[in-house]
């Protein structure tokens, strides 16, 4: 397992230590012992849930996966797990597009006309 990996799995333990228990219960006891088991004890850390994670110094992975446990445990009804799909398709193809234009072939070595 890569450091990204267990860094982003010791962020992620951290953020369910954060919530509150109504939350933390909703995740299955083996997703939360697997995060555990693949966690650095020493990168535990506790999030303030008043200020956006984006501006606590979160991982990009870390966040990935606290959006999937949304998606998989949070989400309310199948209408806003709907919506929280599509926004994941519009973000990947989002990225995707960036790609395209970042390492497009023809940019990369010139057009032949």
């Amino acid at each position: 397992m890569s450091y990204d990996q267990v860094l982003a799995y010791s962020e992620v333990s951290s953020f369910i230590l954060s919530i509150d228990a109504k939350h933390r219960n909703m995740i299955p006891e083996k997703v939360q012992v697997f995060l555990w088991r693949n966690s650095d004890i020493n990168k535990i850390k506790k999030y303030n849930l008043d200020i956006p994670l984006s501006e606590q110094n979160i991982s990009r992975k870390a966040l990935s996966i606290i959006a999937l446990l949304h998606l998989n445990y949070w989400c309310k009804d199948e209408n806003q797990k709907k919506s929280l799909e599509k926004l994941f398709f519009q973000n990947s193809r989002l990225v995707e597009e960036e790609k395209r234009d970042k390492y497009n072939p023809d940019d990369i070595f010139g057009k032949k006309d």
